[in-house]
């Protein structure tokens, strides 16, 4: 019963998502990016020298892009059985490290990422991150074998995978302190007297590696790598910055999270009541495991899982990033939503306070993470209808106009929902709009700059000597130029020709009042 419940749970938390929702920023351009390509490995050498600072990344990209075309569903199929079966993996680990029950809770929540929703939502360019999750879960599961048997190949293993893993998403970075304190954690009085913490032993096994791997990376990005192409470096530490870095990230818990809380009332659906209802169900289920994990190591689990976690201010901090849990930038905060799930699983298994206490706790911080999660998922999918109703719109106009082939077509179209949750996207770049017009009109149609004047972000459009310019747009000429501009009220749009500066000044003119 516990597991069909579990499987329930997950189920309708990832099937609506699947069924009904498709592709948002980046995933558009990953998909455009094979129309101007012959093979798999001259689009995989053509990701280069973007993907520089991790050479893997472009792999899982790549074959999903060929594999899928323009399958969308298929697309976050893929990925959320890729972010599942890594965190089915990782809770394998946990249980061994404390009980079910504890595993169990690992899993309700990892699953629901609500402050980093992109790494299943964005499924082609997040399967990066997904991938590199797996390879860790993988790396984590043979170091807790090599630790409990002694079998050479499973240390080989482990530190090899962890290097794939880094080559494809730095995004693991603070996960690390779970697998260099791993040994510690396990609770075996064999296995504590042959690896003590921090004895020259434990140092040469586990640290070292890791260490080692750390170096290497940073050597590639910044000695190795940029002798022979640009490297676009995630390593950008700033020290004066450090602090409004780790303040952010903070801000993320303190602030936001409470904020979504908050506005769930307006977004409150049966689709939420009813996974929160199977996750609280599950939880109530797997409470006969709870008591299982010993004094010493369920200590030593809480010690570890809030290192790692307070080890993700790291990502933003040595990025000089700052923590945002909407929109597409909360894709830096999938390690800090996986930390957070383990952090809770130690939790759920400390003894040390009363059960009742860690169940109403867990409980509360499910009923409430299921909601927002289910609203997310539910404005998603609005999201993704309204790109399609764009689409097609636009594809109407540009076949009703009959538009040359080279024609640039500008958009001026929503860059998030009008009534979203938590930043919702439609279309927001060249890259997503300009890209699936590519993609619908057989590479016919340009990218063109994008805005969204509905809420005055003109990205500093402007002409200058007849070219057209704008903030992540490099510039075109007026020779074919057309805008699209879509009214949300009438769910329809206008196409219009551009060919001259006083035919500009009017189009700016019309988008300012």
């Amino acid at each position: 019963m516990l597991w069909l419940c579990l499987g329930l749970y997950l189920a309708f938390n990832y099937l609506s998502l699947i069924l009904n929702a498709g592709i948002i920023v980046d995933d558009w351009g990953d998909i455009a990016h094979n129309l101007e390509c012959a093979s798999f490995w001259e689009c995989y050498s053509a990701w280069f020298p973007l993907f520089s600072n991790r050479p893997l990344a472009p792999l899982p990209i790549t074959a999903l892009t060929f594999a899928l075309g323009t399958w969308y569903s298929g697309y976050l199929l893929i990925n959320s059985l890729l972010y599942l079966l890594a965190i089915g993996i990782c809770a394998k680990v946990i249980h061994t490290l404390s009980n079910r029950y504890g595993a169990i809770v690992f899993v309700i929540l990892a699953a629901i990422p609500i402050i980093a929703m992109p790494v299943i939502t964005s499924p082609i360019n997040q399967s990066t991150a997904t991938v590199s999750f797996l390879l860790w879960s993988i790396s984590l599961l043979c170091l807790m074998r090599f630790v409990q048997y002694g079998r050479r190949e499973d240390w080989v293993w482990t530190y090899g995978l962890l290097i794939l893993a880094f080559l494809t998403y730095e995004v693991i970075l603070p996960l690390l302190v779970i697998t260099v304190l791993l040994p510690w954690l396990i609770p075996t009085p064999a296995i504590e007297r042959a690896y003590r913490l921090f004895s020259p032993r434990y140092f040469v096994h586990f640290l070292l590696p890791v260490f080692g791997i750390l170096i290497l990376v940073t050597l590639w990005q910044k000695g190795i790598a940029p002798q022979f192409m640009e490297v676009d470096s995630r390593l950008k530490f700033s020290a004066s910055h450090a602090l409004a870095k780790t303040y952010t990230f903070l801000q993320v818990f303190y602030r936001q999270i409470p904020d979504l809380f908050l506005k769930l009332p307006s977004y409150l659906g049966w689709g939420g009541a009813l996974s929160a209802v199977l996750g609280l169900l599950t939880l109530q289920l797997a409470q006969q495991f709870q008591g299982l994990s010993l004094t010493k190591t369920s200590f030593r689990f809480i010690t570890a899982a809030l290192l790692c976690f307070f080890a993700c201010a790291l990502i933003f901090v040595l990025s000089n990033e700052s923590a945002v849990s909407g929109g597409y930038q909360a894709r830096g905060l999938s390690s800090t939503w996986f930390a957070f799930a383990i952090l809770m699983s130690a939790f759920a298994t400390l003894i040390q306070i009363p059960s009742k206490i860690r169940f109403f706790v867990i409980t509360t911080l499910t009923t409430l993470c299921a909601l927002c999660f289910s609203a997310q998922r539910e404005q998603t999918s609005v999201a993704w209808q309204l790109q399609i109703l764009i689409l097609q719109d636009a594809n109407r106009l540009i076949s009703k106009n009959a538009l040359e082939a080279g024609a640039t077509v500008l958009g001026d179209v929503p860059h998030y929902l009008a009534n979203n949750y938590n930043n919702e996207i439609v279309f927001s770049q060249p890259w997503d709009f300009g890209a699936a017009l590519a993609i619908t009109n057989a590479n016919r149609i340009k990218a063109g700059p994008v805005i969204d004047s509905s809420r005055q972000e003109l990205r500093q459009l402007k002409l200058f000597e007849n070219v057209v310019m704008a903030q992540n747009f490099s510039g075109v000429t007026l020779d074919n130029f057309w805008v699209y501009r879509f009214n949300i009220k009438t769910h329809s749009g206008t196409l219009i020709r551009i060919e001259n500066a006083t035919q500009w000044e009017t189009f700016l003119n019309e988008l300012k009042k």
